[in-house]
């Protein structure tokens, strides 16, 4: 293991046509492609801290050119017969405040040492598992 959560930035870029981030008819629009055992609920799209944070920051950039920015996550189902499941959303002003509060109580946290250990699927190759599973 090299490195676990490790920031980068790349241009997202269609490899076929050159463009940056995707647009339709309506506008600009932020995929996120996943894979799920079973089909998103709608709280799952709506409560996507993912999504909010794609939102806001293509929102700031030059890409959105004052256009509304649309969210979508294209979800493929690993189910015996595969499906591919399409949820649009969106995120306005109140969005972005509990995010902004979210990540602000978040830092601070860091800042204070805190730290809560979350078992989870990530833990199998964590680099950071043996201060977890010690902690008390």
């Amino acid at each position: 293991m090299l490195a676990v959560e490790q920031s980068f930035v790349v241009p997202l870029i269609d490899q076929d046509t050159g463009e940056l981030l995707e647009r339709d008819a309506n506008g600009l629009v932020v995929v996120d492609l996943k894979t799920s055992a079973r089909k998103y609920t709608d709280l799952q799209v709506e409560a996507s801290l993912q999504l909010s944070v794609y939102s806001y920051a293509v929102g700031l950039s030059p890409f959105a050119n004052g256009d509304d920015v649309r969210l979508r996550f294209d979800v493929l189902t690993k189910t015996r017969v595969p499906e591919l499941y399409r949820y649009w959303t969106t995120r306005d002003r109140a969005a972005n405040v509990r995010l902004f509060r979210l990540v602000s109580e978040v830092l601070g946290a860091i800042e204070a040492g805190v730290f809560h250990p979350i078992v989870g699927w990530q833990c199998k190759d964590c680099v950071f598992r043996s201060k977890c599973w010690a902690w008390t």
